[in-house]
């Protein structure tokens, strides 16, 4: 997807709009983020916005938006790319203050929105296979989350004792492809 080698980006100086997340606005060319799941830092999603724009984004700032969802059919489809790309465009990061803020904190009332890299980097608590952000003031105990999400278990022999958090989806199918780095 880059049209440069990774090593040839100029680090220093501003990422060319083509080659720009257009959620984190961070280069294309390097991961969104290490260490937040099995997720290949590397994939690269591509999305129709609008007529004339088509987003590239991270497929990890994508997954980590909470209105997007993949198929369950086919995991290479991700469902609502275009409304989290928009709706993005439209916040503000808590942390940097820069536009494309998709995660916002999951405590009822709390206004903090953030951009993946950025949460991580402030301390946010960031649950891999939920995909919830809670703020630092809003941050709980791994313990304590796991007492509150108990709640939703789905103690069967299919389940290995995994915890289930509904998502909320849309019948709105819409196909992105996600391109390997």
């Amino acid at each position: 997807m880059c049209t440069q080698a990774p090593n040839e980006v100029d680090v220093t100086g501003p990422v060319p709009r083509e080659l720009q997340c257009s959620m984190c606005n961070q280069s294309l060319c390097r991961p969104a983020v290490h260490g937040l799941g099995d997720l290949d830092g590397d994939s690269i999603v591509t999305s129709q916005i609008t007529a004339s724009w088509t987003a590239k984004l991270h497929l990890q700032c994508a997954l980590w938006s909470p209105e997007v969802t993949e198929d369950m059919q086919d995991r290479r489809i991700l469902l609502n790319v275009a409304p989290a790309v928009r709706r993005g465009r439209a916040l503000r990061c808590k942390l940097c203050n820069e536009r494309g803020a998709t995660l916002g904190c999951f405590q009822e009332g709390c206004p903090a929105v953030y951009h993946l890299q950025c949460a991580q980097s402030v301390g946010c608590q960031l649950q891999p296979h939920s995909h919830e952000v809670r703020c630092p003031q809003h941050s709980q105990s791994r313990r304590q989350i796991e007492q509150e999400l108990g709640r939703l278990s789905v103690p069967d022999e299919e389940s290995e004792g995994r915890t289930f958090v509904p998502r909320k989806t849309s019948r709105k199918n819409q196909q992105v492809n996600i391109h390997q780095g």
